[in-house]
Order: structure tokens, then C-alpha cells, then sequence
């Protein structure tokens, strides 16, 4: 679900800071900071109003962090038309404004993964993206979820 930590891995670390800008980072021997960050709706282009505030949550708190991965269940749409943009097109015009606009992104390595729900039904990641801070409610989400065991909220 996630990548292997890389060499001089020391720990990982699971955050309760909702505004933090991270579910969960690595920290390695080196004192740097690799950060993940879940993301559940709908589509990219839902979901970047709040990868927008994780970056900057990020960039000012995280003066360690030097990459941040953005989980999201689906996968990018790639071909775009003359009246619609391909996800792939929103995605590096977010990260090329983020770097740009947000005070201390451009030392960051923006990241993306992609389309993990299908093939994890039980992960404990796709659990946690089950939890109402992740759900934004909105006409192409659904007002009420499911937790794993069953339960509705």
C-alpha cells in the first residue's frame, strides 16, 4: 500500500494532529521526514482544495519533512478533451502553483498514490479513510459512510 522506507529508516510515526498536514510520516536516521497524507473523495479535483491546506500545513510545521505523499483511493484520469482537463493535467498545475504560491513548499517533494482501494478492501488505511475529517460532503459524495464494521454515521 505504501513504499518500502528507504535506507536509514528509523521509525514510523502516526500523527493525531488533524491540521498537521500528515496521517503518518517516516522518520530516518539523517533527521528528515518523509509524510503521507490520505485523501477520500470523489475525484482530484474535490480533493485539491485539501491537499492545498495539507501543503501548507506542511511547509510551515514540518521544517523536516521533505516529501509528502497524497494516498487517494482512485486513479487519475490521463486524457483530457478540448473542454475537460485530464486529472494528470490538474494534478501537476496544483503541484507547480503549490511550489509556487506556498511559502516553503518548493523544498518539498510532492508525491501521488494512486487507486488503492479496489485491490486493499481491508486495509487499515482504507479504514482510516473511512473516519468523517476525511469524508467531505459535497453532491458527488455520499452523505453518510460505512465504517467496517458495519456501523453508519
Amino acid at each position: 500500500m505504501r513504499p518500502l522506507a528507504g535506507h536509514g529508516h528509523v521509525e514510523t510515526r502516526k500523527t493525531r494532529a488533524l491540521d498537521g498536514g500528515v496521517e503518518w510520516y517516516e522518520l530516518y536516521d539523517d533527521g528528515h521526514q518523509e509524510g503521507f497524507q490520505a485523501k477520500f473523495n470523489a475525484n482530484l479535483a474535490d480533493a485539491l482544495g485539501g491537499m492545498r491546506e495539507s501543503v501548507k500545513a506542511v511547509a510551515t510545521k514540518r521544517s523536516q519533512m521533505t516529501r509528502l505523499t497524497f494516498v487517494v483511493p482512485y486513479d487519475f484520469t490521463d486524457g483530457a478533451s478540448a473542454k475537460s482537463k485530464s486529472d494528470q493535467d490538474r494534478w501537476d498545475d496544483a503541484v507547480a502553483g503549490w511550489k509556487t504560491d506556498i511559502v516553503g513548499a518548493d523544498r518539498l517533494t510532492l508525491l501521488e498514490s494512486r487507486g488503492a482501494a479496489p485491490q486493499f478492501p481491508n486495509s487499515p488505511l482504507l479504514h482510516s479513510l473511512q473516519y468523517r475529517h476525511h469524508c467531505k460532503r459535497g453532491p458527488t459524495t455520499p452523505t453518510a459512510v460505512r465504517t467496517t464494521d458495519g456501523k453508519k454515521y
